[in-house]
């Protein structure tokens, strides 16, 4: 399922789900940012917002920032996620809902 994001240079694409990693909010820029296979995109909303649009589509919320893919989950150990080559922090409060998300 493709969904639209921006480049750097505010042009709009489409992303295939499947190819996103990770989505977060950028505290520096405030922007909601996209990481996937293919570059780094952008989304003009909030994670708030994300997060209920992505939901159904696999991507669960570790933090009150992060929302990872799913699919893209290597490991996960009690507080720490790998997602394609990269390790999160599980919030506290996000971890039951992780582990009850992954069957563990």
């Amino acid at each position: 399922m493709p969904m639209p994001v921006f480049d750097q240079d505010d042009n709009m694409l489409m992303l295939e789900l499947s190819e996103v990693f990770c989505i977060y909010k950028n505290e520096n820029t405030r922007r909601i940012i996209v990481e996937a296979r293919c570059g780094v995109y952008y989304l003009p909303s909030t994670i708030i917002q994300i997060k209920n649009i992505m939901e159904p589509s696999g991507f669960i919320q570790i933090d009150s920032n992060r929302l990872v893919n799913s699919r893209h989950i290597k490991d996960f150990d009690y507080d720490v996620i790998a997602v394609d080559g990269k390790s999160y922090y599980v919030s506290r409060s996000n971890r039951k809902a992780v582990r009850t998300f992954l069957g563990k």
